[in-house]
């Protein structure tokens, strides 16, 4: 199994079932040192000292892994380890993260701007092309 910390929309229990055909149970995890920034519609992270995004990190297949790729439009974005805290223990886990890093720090919790059914609708017409 992979670990992968997700911060957006894989976040959401809902759009992470509808992506990967499955319940995928989550853990709470801190990643120090990064950013959450946004550039217009879509979130990123970038590496940015004394500060921390909270996401959580959730359990996947090799398969489920290669489906967040392209979800996440690898190599737009590339998939690297990182150390997030997960209850005060350390651990090595995958994320995704943007090439480039311009883009305006995120100020509150939300998991995307984009309206919540567009992304669901984005999720299945995926899902059909990958098929």
């Amino acid at each position: 199994m992979n670990n992968l910390f997700v911060y957006g929309t894989l976040k959401d229990p809902e759009m992470r079932k509808l992506l990967l055909n499955r319940d995928i149970s989550e853990k709470q995890a801190i990643l120090n040192d990064y950013v959450l920034k946004e550039d217009g519609d879509y979130y990123f992270i970038a590496k940015e000292k004394n500060h921390q995004v909270q996401g959580s990190v959730i359990s996947i297949s090799d398969d489920e892994l290669l489906i967040c790729d392209a979800w996440e439009d690898v190599p737009f974005y590339e998939r690297v380890i990182v150390s997030v805290n997960i209850g005060g223990e350390f651990k090595n886990v995958w994320v995704y993260i943007r090439k480039t890093n311009k883009g305006k720090i995120v100020l509150c919790n939300k998991i995307s701007n984009l309206d919540r059914d567009y992304v669901i609708n984005q999720i299945i017409n995926f899902k059909k092309n990958i098929l």
